[in-house]
This record gives C-alpha cells, structure tokens and sequence, in this order.
C-alpha cells in the first residue's frame, strides 16, 4: 500500500479492493490506480531515507555510542514517517475525492460494520 512499512494504513487499495462492491466504473478505477501509483512514488525517496537511517542506527548501536547521535536518527526517522502518512492522507483525500456521494456513503457502512 502507499503508507508503506507504517501501520494500519499499509494495505490501503484506494478503495481499488473493493471495486465490485462499489461499482467502481471502468474511468475511476483507472482515476484510482494514478493516484495509487502516485502516492507509492511519492513515499519511495522517504521509505529509502527511513531504511538508510535504521542501517545506520543499527551501525550506531553495534559500537559505542551515544544518546544525542541515536536520538538524532529516531527523530529524523519520525519526521520521514509523519512525511509519509501525510503523503498518504493527501492521496486518500483525492481517492475519495473520485468516488460519488452514494460510493462514499457505501464505504463508510463498510467501515461501521468492521468496526462492530
């Protein structure tokens, strides 16, 4: 998905998943696929940032170290991860943004009835 390693958001379809159930038309499900592609490009350079600082975190600990130097890197790797959900949010909101009132409306049942 396009949040990528983070959470719950990692499988996120951009409701491509669920196509069928919303009677997705052969137009926006094209218009849904851009925005998916867009938003994995949008979090390859910040996934390979976050993946480079683990390395060196990991490089970090294996010798001596210091707590400023490894706080420096975990606050550096928060920053990537805040940079990639709201890289996700943005390309959600144009996802949704795809769908028509009644298909919105769909997706929020779905929603409430996984939620019980």
């Amino acid at each position: 998905g396009c949040y990528g390693m983070m959470g719950g958001m990692g499988g996120h379809m951009f409701y491509l998943n669920m196509a069928g159930e919303l009677g997705l038309a052969p137009a926006q499900i094209q218009q849904l696929r851009g925005i998916r592609i867009a938003c994995l490009k949008a979090n390859v350079t910040p996934q390979s940032q976050m993946r480079v600082h683990q390395l060196e975190l990991t490089d970090l600990l294996s010798g001596a170290w210091k707590m400023a130097d490894a706080e420096k890197l975990v606050r550096q790797m928060g920053e990537l991860r805040t940079q990639m959900m709201l890289n996700h949010l943005r390309y959600l909101k144009e996802a949704q943004g795809v769908l028509t009132p009644a298909q919105r409306q769909r997706v929020q049942s779905f929603d409430s009835e996984m939620d019980e």
